[in-house]
């Protein structure tokens, strides 16, 4: 079965990436329905989904002829590119810079991506210094958590299982983040 999706994913790769025709959408509609997802709509449903949505929202869509003579509709680019979102406060572009240092004081690089990617908030002079954090923090993780000679005492004792070691590495990552979040915010903020 994984083999059958990886071939349709490819299929549909390879497609021209132009205006979608008929046949294209056809062929998305084909692949998805051999990929085992139920309930796909007809084409003819999703045209009219489209009019309905056409009539229901502010952009319109407007006629065009090729070079060839197909004719077909589209929303004029200028529109699609100017489709402005809630600006950012500056109180509000704060807070979720911040939110970005404290993950990256987890030391881990996707937590600041997905902030990243769905706040659309991405400063240049921070995302300098987020790089250095996270490094910085992956360093104090195993220098306080998993080497040997200079970790936790605590977590040399080979009585301390379970829960309580949890307890104690989650402290030690708190103590770990919170000490980098303070130094953090001294050098990003300007």
């Amino acid at each position: 079965l994984a083999h059958d999706e990886m071939f349709m994913l490819n299929l549909l790769d390879n497609l021209p990436h132009l205006q979608l025709s008929d046949d294209h959408m056809k062929t998305i509609l084909w692949v998805i329905r051999e990929c085992g997802i139920l309930n796909v709509p007809s084409l003819s449903a999703l045209w009219k989904l489209q009019a309905c949505l056409t009539k229901t929202t502010a952009m319109e869509t407007h006629h065009h002829t090729s070079s060839l003579g197909n004719h077909f509709y589209m929303n004029h680019p200028l529109d699609l590119l100017a489709l402005p979102g809630q600006p950012h406060t500056c109180q509000s572009t704060i807070e979720i810079i911040e939110t970005q240092i404290r993950a990256a004081c987890t030391g881990v690089q996707d937590a600041v991506d997905a902030i990243q990617m769905k706040t659309s908030v991405k400063d240049m002079i921070t995302q300098f210094w987020l790089g250095k954090v996270i490094t910085k923090a992956c360093e104090l993780q195993v220098i306080h958590l998993s080497n040997l000679d200079t970790r936790d005492e605590r977590l040399n004792d080979h009585k301390v299982k379970g829960a309580e070691r949890e307890s104690i590495k989650d402290g030690i990552n708190k103590q770990i983040q919170g000490n980098l979040f303070i130094l953090a915010k001294l050098f990003t903020h300007r």
